[in-house]
Parts: structure tokens; C-alpha cells; sequence
């Protein structure tokens, strides 16, 4: 268990990074006791997660609410754990195992800036759902995958096109993992 003072520090380290501040990362360092400890971050998430859950539309397509929860529980945690384990093969691969630990802290400590953020566009919208708040997340969106280029390249430091793929290859991950979980959800 963490106090409140370390997700706090935690948190404004990641805060620090939202505003293009690479000073942000000296909120982090490359320790694999802080490295499992940022995994508190999920748990600092998992509130507002259900919050999102709960608030967008699902067009009555959900047949068992028991099994639809699951199933998100599962990709909760299967998105906390997948782009770990690629990021140990991917730092090696581009020559930086040494940066692994001080970037996964950053990346799950921005997941409750990210989240944080989406759940206040979900409540801004009322549970209006629609058209408005398809834009609103789809520039939040945009905004976290900025944010997480930003992180990577700082932690990682690589250049910009590096960065780039790999956010881009993150995407295209959690959309399979996404996608599989709304596929399994409507059996």
C-alpha cells in the first residue's frame, strides 16, 4: 500500500508532464520498487473508470450487465498489465532497458491524469451521450495520445518519430483489446 503522499507526488510529477514540463519525470526514478508501486495508479483509476462506463450510451446492445462487467474488469486489467510486458521487450529492442522503469512509473502515473480528464468530459456532458460527446472524447482522445508521445519521448528519450510509433503501436493495441472485449460482451 501507498500513502497519499506518494500518489500525491506521484500525481504532480505526471501533472508537471500534461503541461510540457520535462522536469515532471524527476517525480519518477528507475526503481523497480517504484515501478510496481505505480501500479497503484489502477487502483487510483478504477473509480473513475466505472464512472465512464456507466455514463456512455450502449444503445440497449448489452444483454447481461453481470457478464458486461466482467468482461471490462478483465480489460481493465489486461490494459494494465499488456503494455508492461511489451515495454520490456520494446525498450531492449530499441536499446533502452535503462529507461524502462522510469517510464512505465510516468505512463501509469498520466493514466490518472488521462482518466481523470475523460471522466470530467463524460460528467460535463450529462449523460447526454451523442454526437457532442463522440466530439468531446475524440478530442480528449487526441490530447492523451499527445500527452503520451510527450512522456514517451522525454522518459524514453528517442526522437519524435519513435514516439510516435510507439503511442501509435499502443493504440493499436488497446483498440484490439477494446474491440475483443466488445465482441465477447455481445455473445
Amino acid at each position: 500500500m501507498i500513502g497519499f503522499t506518494e500518489i500525491r507526488w506521484n500525481v504532480v510529477g505526471a501533472l508537471r508532464l500534461a503541461r510540457g514540463d520535462v522536469g515532471g519525470l524527476e517525480h519518477f526514478d528507475d526503481t523497480i520498487e517504484r515501478f510496481w508501486r505505480s501500479f497503484w495508479a489502477a487502483v487510483v483509476c478504477a473509480p473513475l473508470f466505472v464512472i465512464i462506463l456507466l455514463s456512455l450510451p450502449q444503445d440497449g446492445q448489452i444483454k447481461d450487465w453481470t457478464r458486461y462487467f466482467l468482461v471490462a474488469t478483465a480489460n481493465y486489467a489486461i490494459a494494465w498489465t499488456l503494455w508492461p510486458l511489451v515495454m520490456v521487450y520494446l525498450t531492449q529492442w530499441i536499446d533502452r532497458p535503462n529507461h524502462f522503469y522510469r517510464y512505465m512509473q510516468a505512463y501509469n502515473w498520466a493514466q490518472v491524469v488521462g482518466t481523470t480528464f475523460k471522466t470530467l468530459i463524460v460528467a460535463l456532458a450529462g449523460g447526454s451521450g451523442g454526437q457532442g460527446l463522440g466530439v468531446l472524447l475524440t478530442f480528449a482522445t487526441l490530447a492523451i495520445l499527445f500527452y503520451e508521445w510527450f512522456i514517451t519521448r522525454a522518459a524514453l528519450q528517442v526522437s519524435s518519430i519513435q514516439a510516435a510509433g510507439i503511442v501509435v503501436f499502443n493504440l493499436v493495441l488497446v483498440i484490439t483489446v477494446d474491440y475483443a472485449a466488445i465482441v465477447f460482451t455481445r455473445l
